[in-house]
């Protein structure tokens, strides 16, 4: 409906933001601070090994 007025994406969401129906945490999904950055895939990665490692010792126990 919004796209039909001519307005962008990134236009109405910062009018959403304006008007307070949104509020800045909705739309920052990914945080450029890399103090609280965290890579997901190196999170899953480094748990398959630990799950494997952990089969491993207990299989051989």
């Amino acid at each position: 409906m919004f796209l039909k007025e001519g307005r962008s994406k990134k236009e109405i969401i910062q009018g959403m933001i304006e008007t307070g129906e949104l509020k800045l945490i909705d739309v920052d999904i990914y945080p450029r601070n890399p103090k609280y950055f965290s890579n997901r895939v190196l999170d899953g990665i480094i748990g398959l090994c630990f799950l494997i490692i952990l089969i491993l010792i207990i299989h051989y126990i």
